[in-house]
């Protein structure tokens, strides 16, 4: 009798220990699988919904699936995750309010993700006007990049078209193509140009317009370092080799910056940020290898910029493999050559910190020559 109560006694803490390892291994499962698809976002359009996400290198997973409910019944979809940037539409069958869920599997391994879920709907035309203004009052022109460059914003993606009208000249531009940014050369860099901005929608124009008053300005201009200041993640100063993050500012590229060995304290991504001790008008950054050092430069770098060193803009990510419709983004750092390499940005920023990260490497640590900033 005693030796089968140890017997149960020992199937109970076997049974305890063995669920416990389950929801152990579950929970490492879900978050194994579910390291990835990020900035997950639902963009309406005239016909349906846009959900757009990034799967980052050496995410767990092969498959996001997604699904959504319409007229009463499961809307069923799976997206192959072997590319980077993912944009996937749904055509909808009316404006409501539709809630897509969204998780990530591996086919082999059968681990699943935590659900994420995100609500949009498809474009209501009935009312658009405050929409229509909304692009309006969004568009900016400034002298740049041997003309003027055109900004504007339409997170709607409303299908209007911004006219500008200058010098007897007309200029359409359809305000939901993909890259919101247009440069208008071939401009007297002498003369000032009065720009009439409309909007048309549907054959009609609003009633608003907005006139601008812009001299062109010719190509990049590398700008003075008046005292900047740099930090990094880590620097290397030791005994053998003294690799400052100061040596990037100093037009110097056999001076250079070199990050500290990979460890858990000082891993990818490495960075740099450069305080230039006042806003400026900032368009592209350069970035050049260590004299003679083909082995050690990141591939793949991030750039973000800010005014305040706090709240940063959204991370442009330049990369050979970048499926971003934007083709400045498709820049891998050669580290073949000597000389700078430039990284555009898609519009003119107003900034006083650049952060640039480098994400990606054969080596342990980073190292680069020099960076410079070019702008207006």
């Amino acid at each position: 009798m005693k030796r089968n109560y140890i017997k149960l006694i020992f199937f109970i803490l076997f049974c305890v220990g063995s669920i416990s390892c389950k929801e152990d291994k579950t929970a490492d499962n879900v978050e194994e699988a579910a390291s990835g698809l990020e900035k997950l976002a639902a963009i309406s359009t005239q016909t349906g919904v846009l959900l757009t996400w990034e799967n980052p290198p050496g995410h767990t997973y092969d498959q996001v699936e997604i699904w959504y409910e319409e007229a009463g019944r499961k809307v069923v979809h799976s997206q192959q995750a072997n590319e980077h940037y993912t944009a996937v539409a749904f055509d909808l069958q009316n404006d409501e309010v539709y809630k897509f869920h969204l998780q990530t599997r591996n086919s082999g391994s059968e681990q699943r993700g935590r659900e994420l879920t995100v609500k949009s709907r498809k474009i209501s035309l009935t009312d658009p006007v405050q929409e229509l203004e909304d692009i309006l009052n969004s568009v900016r022109i400034l002298g740049g990049d041997g003309g003027v460059r055109v900004h504007w914003n339409n997170p709607e993606h409303i299908p209007a078209t911004i006219v500008l009208a200058f010098e007897g000249e007309r200029l359409e531009l359809k305000a939901n193509q993909l890259v919101k940014e247009v440069t208008v050369k071939n401009l007297d860099l002498d003369k000032v140009y009065v720009f009439e901005v409309s909007l048309l929608f549907d054959g009609e124009f609003i009633t608003a317009q907005k006139n601008f008053s812009v001299r062109p300005l010719a190509g990049y201009k590398r700008l003075v370092n008046e005292g900047w200041n740099i930090t990094a993640s880590s620097e290397e100063i030791s005994a053998n080799e003294h690799a400052p993050a100061a040596n990037l500012l100093d037009n110097n590229p056999a001076t250079y910056w070199r990050s500290k060995v990979s460890t858990p304290e000082h891993r990818y991504p490495h960075y740099v940020i450069i305080d230039l001790q006042r806003t400026r008008r900032v368009t592209a950054i350069t970035l050049s290898r260590k004299q003679g050092d083909s082995d050690y430069s990141s591939w793949d770098n991030n750039i973000s910029l800010s005014v305040d060193g706090r709240t940063f803009s959204e991370t442009y990510r330049y990369f050979g493999s970048n499926t971003n419709p934007n083709q400045i983004f498709k820049v891998e750092f050669n580290r073949t050559v000597e000389g700078e390499q430039m990284y555009m940005l898609p519009f003119v920023h107003t900034a006083r910190y650049i952060r640039i990260d480098m994400v990606r490497a054969s080596r342990v640590h980073a190292v680069f020559g020099d960076i410079n900033v070019y702008g207006e």
